[in-house]
């Protein structure tokens, strides 16, 4: 069975602008603060780089969604989470498919929740395939 990776190229590039965005202002808070300097604008300096930094570098969230298949485990990393998340597939109790997400519910520990609000069609198809062809191959009960 093939990993499922999903790229998010909207939202990278909106996270690339907003990055930009915030260091720009970063460096007019810092001109603007050379002549006098205040404890404020600097802050202000300081604060808008490190997120712009964050938004300009994949820190903060990934560009793409994917879903791997690791030694019998279940690998999710998905799109504005900042851990991987690793099932182990004897510790799934169900999964659980929906039109605006997936869930993967666990005998002990927290279900987890893949949303699919901002994918488009496709996208979505393909997210329901790979966890629908997951289920059957490992016997794991679905409910759609």
């Amino acid at each position: 069975m093939e990993n499922l990776i999903i790229e998010q190229r909207g939202q990278f590039i909106f996270r690339r602008v907003l990055g930009a965005l915030f260091i720009a202002l970063a460096i007019v808070y810092m001109m603007e603060g050379i002549g006098s300097i205040k404890a404020m604008d600097m802050a202000r300096a300081v604060f808008f780089l490190i997120f712009g930094i964050l938004f300009f570098t994949p820190l903060v969230g990934s560009a793409r969604s994917k879903a791997e298949i690791i030694n019998g485990s279940l690998k999710i990393k998905w799109d504005g989470w900042f851990k991987t998340v690793v099932v182990h597939e004897s510790d799934i109790e169900r999964i659980i498919v929906r039109k605006d997400s997936v869930r993967i519910v666990r005998k002990e520990d927290k279900t987890v929740k893949v949303l699919l609000h901002f994918m488009g069609r496709d996208r979505r198809i393909k997210v329901y395939k790979f966890f629908t062809e997951y289920a059957r191959q490992k016997s794991i009960t679905l409910v759609k």
